[in-house]
């Protein structure tokens, strides 16, 4: 992509999601947490901004499940190209938002800013997230099978995973208690996050 395009993409981009995730985040914590107003904008700004740097304001396991599902797509989502953090990319999820929009549309291209962005970009995009969400979804599947005795739950599970493959740091306290199985899938998913699947995948073949 030209660098002026891209550098567009990801500023509105990085601000969609934030408010995106400010304002879930926020909604959970009011209805679901029971923490003041003025607490709640806080914590919704910050785990919406520190996302993917491993610091908190407030417990993962203490958010309501309203605002763990945010921060479980937020993680996903990850940062900036070149950043030093983790998930699919904030420019691969907005190259898939918008190539559903151009579909939802009736364009045949995948338009923004006056511009096209080339078929081979969206090709890559689609696969990296599918790829992601396969590595996600067979993490879970695992720790689902092998930490039930623990008592965690599926939303605990499912953040774990995330979190793993985000590279984030952010835990509901699953790791600590996991089985060498439970612990051997995370770090594949650690790995497999911080690399790129898209590039594993590459490797591997």
């Amino acid at each position: 992509l030209n660098r002026n395009l891209n550098t567009k993409i990801v500023l509105a981009a990085t601000l969609t999601i934030y408010l995106m995730g400010y304002l879930v985040i926020l909604l959970g914590e009011i209805t679901q947490a029971s923490v003041p107003l003025s607490t709640a904008m806080l914590d919704a700004h910050f785990m919406t901004i520190n996302r993917t740097s491993g610091f908190d304001t407030i417990a993962p396991g203490e958010m309501g499940l309203l605002s763990q599902l945010m921060l479980i797509l937020l993680m996903f989502i990850g940062g900036s190209p070149g950043s030093v953090a983790g998930g699919i990319k904030m420019m691969v999820f907005a190259v898939l938002a918008l190539t559903v929009w151009s579909t939802l549309t009736g364009r045949r291209q995948t338009e923004i800013f006056g511009r096209t962005i080339p078929d081979a970009v969206v090709r890559k995009s689609a696969t990296l997230i599918t790829l992601s969400l396969a590595t996600v979804m067979t993490v879970t599947g695992v720790l689902a099978a092998t930490e039930v005795a623990a008592g965690h739950t599926l939303d605990q599970i499912l953040f774990e995973a995330t979190s793993a493959f985000g590279t984030t740091g952010l835990s509901m306290g699953v790791t600590q208690d996991a089985t060498t199985t439970g612990q051997i899938a995370l770090m594949v998913a650690m790995f497999v996050g911080r690399v790129g699947p898209l590039a594993v995948l590459a490797g591997l073949l």
